[in-house]
């Protein structure tokens, strides 16, 4: 077994990290709720207070 430095075995670490840890940012950004009540786009479309079923 060769040495390798530590750089680039923590190199090598995070790029194996990259396609595990995007998509869960991914995930995130898009299930967090926004800015709440109206914007300059408009009301939410998302009803407020009322019960599912």
């Amino acid at each position: 077994m060769t040495d390798i430095p530590f750089a680039d075995a923590v190199r090598t670490c995070l790029t194996a990290l990259f396609p595990v840890v995007g998509p869960i940012i991914f995930l995130v950004g898009m299930t967090v709720d926004g800015t709440s009540g109206a914007n300059r786009y408009g009301p939410s479309p998302k009803p407020v207070g009322h019960p599912v079923g």
